[in-house]
């Protein structure tokens, strides 16, 4: 096994430490938003589609992928906010981008009412 002595750990340190500093010095404003807001969402989008199978039980008739776009639509919410917060640039603008997140997710319930008359009915299921 390779030892390092407490100089060059001191050394690395403080390289990457140079090194992230200055990424973060040289990336344009917003560029901790997009990070953060689109690493989220995959996060959300992913967790949906495993919420899917859950969906299907309770909601007798829901459609495949239903999970996939409530995930997506919170975790859109969530990554906004969290990549607000993050950056300098859009913080002052948190309040404003949570509510323009929040106003779309009440469309999905007429959207999917919407289709259901169309393509069939879905209904509560009681355990």
């Amino acid at each position: 096994m390779l030892k390092m002595s407490a100089t060059r750990k001191a050394i690395g340190a403080g390289i990457v430490g140079l090194l992230v500093g200055n990424w973060l010095s040289i990336v344009p404003d917003g560029a901790m938003f997009g990070t953060l807001d689109n690493g989220i969402l995959i996060l959300g989008a992913y967790t949906g589609l495993q919420l899917d199978d859950h969906i299907a039980k309770v909601f007798k008739g829901a459609r495949p992928g239903l999970g996939a776009i409530v995930g997506a639509a919170i975790g859109n919410l969530v990554s906004d906010v969290a990549g607000c917060l993050a950056d300098p640039a859009m913080s002052p603008m948190v309040g404003g981008i949570a509510l323009g997140c929040m106003l779309p997710i009440l469309i999905i319930p007429a959207i999917e009412w919407d289709l259901g008359g169309r393509h069939g009915k879905c209904q509560v299921v009681a355990d």
